[in-house]
């Protein structure tokens, strides 16, 4: 990943989003594929997950293994590839976009809207970035743990 507090430009490790502005305006709803997860059953904490989205040539350029930072955003945590990364907005969306920070201006490359406290705990469809100017569901992809061999 790129140097994340450079490009937080000297905010503390807890990024604070000020704007209420929607990072999605515009976008099309897509139907509910789950439930949220309950905030009070514990779940797992992973060092790395796997993007796995297939509903478009430019959502596959999304898939990849993404690394957990030492970055908390709006109290969840911060995972990311090269210069992508995968953070919750104040409006309660997980992203996926290109900077560490939750400022709504940043270019957002796929989202769903779901409370869960990390991106493997989605229970709701993604929408993702299409081949044209929009987002389109992605039925078939995922954000999800990647498991460890036990050596």
């Amino acid at each position: 990943c790129a140097d994340i507090s450079a490009s937080l430009s000297g905010k503390p490790r807890e990024a604070q989003a000020t704007t209420g502005q929607s990072h999605f305006l515009g976008r099309k709803e897509g139907p509910v594929t789950g439930f949220s997860m309950n905030s009070s059953v514990p779940q797992p904490v992973a060092d790395e997950v796997i993007v796995s989205f297939t509903a478009s040539t430019q959502a596959k350029k999304l898939n990849g293994v993404y690394q957990r930072t030492d970055l908390q955003v709006n109290n969840r945590p911060v995972f990311c590839t090269e210069n992508k990364y995968i953070l919750y907005m104040p409006d309660g969306a997980w992203v996926l976009k290109e900077g560490p920070s939750s400022d709504p201006e940043e270019y957002v490359l796929a989202y769903v809207e779901d409370q869960a406290m990390e991106p493997f705990a989605v229970r709701r469809a993604w929408q993702v970035l299409d081949d044209a100017d929009g987002f389109v569901m992605e039925p078939l992809g995922s954000v999800h743990l990647k498991w460890k061999e036990k050596s």
